[in-house]
């Protein structure tokens, strides 16, 4: 089972989604556009999109104290693929 990432309300935190992970992602494929992040439910603020090689990172702030989100990372790759990884982030009260 995955691991639940924690962070408080108050934070602007950086996360990164390693997409070498998933068995989609063949060896000699990189990650060449990070098309989206989002969360369900959708009220974190998300910026400061960036990838490298396998790697996407998104900064996460705000949130709800006691609320569980589902944070969805969408990348395109350099063989032309479109892979989506995910993972839980629950905000906690500051």
């Amino acid at each position: 089972m995955a691991e639940t990432l924690k962070k408080r309300a108050g934070e602007r935190r950086t996360y990164d989604m390693d997409f070498s992970l998933q068995p989609e992602m063949v060896e000699g494929e990189t990650i060449t556009t990070l098309d989206t992040v989002t969360s369900v439910p959708a009220d974190l603020t998300i910026s400061g999109l960036s990838q490298s090689d396998k790697h996407a990172q998104a900064v996460i702030e705000g949130g709800v104290p006691g609320t569980s989100y589902h944070v969805i990372y969408t990348v395109t790759t350099n063989l032309g693929s479109r892979l989506v990884g995910g993972g839980a982030l629950k905000v906690i009260a500051d």
